[in-house]
């Protein structure tokens, strides 16, 4: 008998390798690659919790903060809300991704009307990214000449990368490898220079220990971000 409560015991114990959960929630696939070490290190800290990370636009991230689905969130410029709690801001201005061989590359700087003339390709019009681009866009008069949306942000700077067209994106999404297929150019667009990545959570959510180091590990990260 005890040696069958021993085995029990242990195959509970497999079950429940992982006893806590971290969960986060990413607007617009705002978890890219500068904040893949806080995961790992987080992750290798806590080797009893699971990273659950969750990609949803930016209505859909904000709700999911708030009923408590996610511990904490990245959001692009969300409204003011008195239920959500910022812990760390970075500005993250909008910038032109494109290949190392399109015709724009041998501008240093690229404005809205150099933007209309190429082929662009987005997020779903449903996403913040696309409302923050399209409002600024035709508050100028200009009409984007958009030849790809997607909800997949890979699908977009893979075909940005084959020369496909070009890509207006947070700077967080800038390649960090400097031998990069991709390249990027500042947008000379002042009104897309002040948007902010924050991470928030609901106002007076507990978190346990594994959850309150993540958070502390992506505030880190987040202040760590290169000035635009």
């Amino acid at each position: 008998m005890a040696e069958h409560d021993v085995l029990l015991s242990g195959l509970a114990a497999l079950r429940n390798v992982r006893t806590q959960s971290i969960r986060i929630v990413a607007s617009e696939c705002l978890m890219a690659a500068p904040f893949l070490p806080a995961l790992m290190n987080v992750s290798e800290k806590y080797q009893d919790a699971a990273i659950e990370l969750m990609s949803a636009e930016s209505n859909a991230a904000h709700r999911v903060i708030l009923n408590d689905t996610a511990h904490f969130g990245l959001l692009l410029d969300s409204p003011d809300d008195v239920r959500l709690r910022v812990h760390a801001a970075a500005r993250q201005p909008f910038v032109v991704l494109m290949a190392r061989q399109h015709p724009l590359a041998i501008h240093e700087r690229i404005t809205p009307e150099m933007v209309v003339e190429n082929k662009l390709l987005t997020p779903l019009p449903s996403s913040r990214l696309f409302e923050i681009i399209q409002t600024v866009f035709s508050s100028r008069g200009l009409s984007l000449n958009i030849a790809l949306k997607s909800s997949s942000m890979q699908m977009i700077l893979n075909g940005v990368e084959r020369g496909f067209g070009i890509a207006l994106l947070p700077a967080l999404f800038a390649p960090e490898d400097q031998n990069s297929a991709l390249i990027v150019r500042p947008l000379d667009c002042e009104e897309l220079r002040e948007i902010s990545l924050l991470l928030v959570s609901r106002v007076g959510r507990k978190l346990e220990p594994g959850a309150l180091e993540m958070r502390s590990a992506l505030m880190r990260a987040i202040r760590k971000l290169p000035a635009k």
